[in-house]
């Protein structure tokens, strides 16, 4: 945990995406800007990610955090191999192991972690646990959401492809335990999860921020998922990133995104009737 300089009852729980390298980008671009507004911070990272690859010292920040080197017994973090389900719920582990010790706390999802943030408090609000009255919003940055289709491509044909999922450039920084069981988790939870949102997280604010130049995910995609998402749900667009080829980030990874405009859909400090889109009226 990352702890603000002050006691506070805030904290921001930042779930990456997958396979997770955006927990660095997040900390080192956010996390120092966030304590200082007085939030405390904990910022995931996905069991089963490599500690001893080509990868691990850049997922693991170790250049900012020398000394954060998690304890295993093996070659990843809790040991092995883990399923795609295994990594929605952390975010429901992380709010039930400590969200009892704050009073007001922000679930930051990307990409793929923002459908672990939304599956794991649709599962608190289930479970009528009341540690979902503490949890004011969910920002979800370059969610990997969209509705199931029954004709056309949807999100399992255009981002959650056996290719990528077998892709070395996944095995070498995570060890998921098998490809067909992931794509089958992720369309049951696609399948639901709107009604989920809809029915179960409607007094916690929902903001979906999507990259217009992102290279991965569809605008109508993510605007469709979230008019399905009902009361309390926006819509934004990110303007300013896009692909540096002298860097290693995608406009997906958002690693442009300023600090106070993060900040702003923390608290809702933003104007609605010009800078979004809602589930309840379209505004641009």
């Amino acid at each position: 945990m990352i702890h603000s300089p002050t006691p506070s009852g805030q904290l921001v729980i930042y779930v990456p995406g997958f396979p997770g390298g955006g927990a660095t980008l997040f900390e080192n671009h956010f996390s120092d800007f966030l304590k200082d507004q007085q939030y405390n911070l904990v910022v995931i990272r996905h069991n089963g990610t490599r500690l001893n690859g080509d990868f691990s010292d850049d997922f693991l920040n170790r250049e900012k955090f020398p000394k954060a080197i998690p304890y295993h017994d093996g070659d990843y973090i809790g040991g092995g191999s883990f399923s795609m389900m295994d990594w929605i719920l952390e975010p429901e582990t992380v709010l039930r192991d400590i969200g009892a010790s704050f009073s007001n706390i922000v679930v930051v999802g990307h990409s793929f972690g923002a459908v672990c943030a939304l599956y794991s408090l649709a599962r608190i609000a289930e479970s009528s646990s009341s540690i979902l009255e503490r949890v004011r919003t969910c920002v979800c940055l370059a969610p990997a959401v969209g509705l199931l289709k029954e004709h056309g491509e949807d999100i399992m044909e255009t981002l959650w492809t056996p290719e990528f999922l077998n892709s070395s450039d996944v095995a070498e920084k995570v060890f998921l335990r098998d490809v067909e069981e992931a794509r089958a988790n992720l369309r049951a939870i696609y399948k639901d999860l709107p009604h989920q949102v809809s029915g179960l997280l409607r007094d916690v604010r929902k903001v979906f921020v999507h990259v217009e130049r992102d290279e991965y995910l569809r605008h109508n995609d993510v605007e469709e998922f979230m008019l399905s998402c009902g009361e309390n749900s926006q819509m934004f667009v990110d303007r300013f990133d896009r692909h540096d080829p002298r860097l290693k980030y995608d406009a997906h990874d958002m690693p442009n995104y300023p600090q106070q405009l993060l900040l702003d859909m923390i608290v809702g400090n933003y104007d609605s009737e010009s800078t979004s889109k809602q589930s309840d009226g379209f505004m641009d």
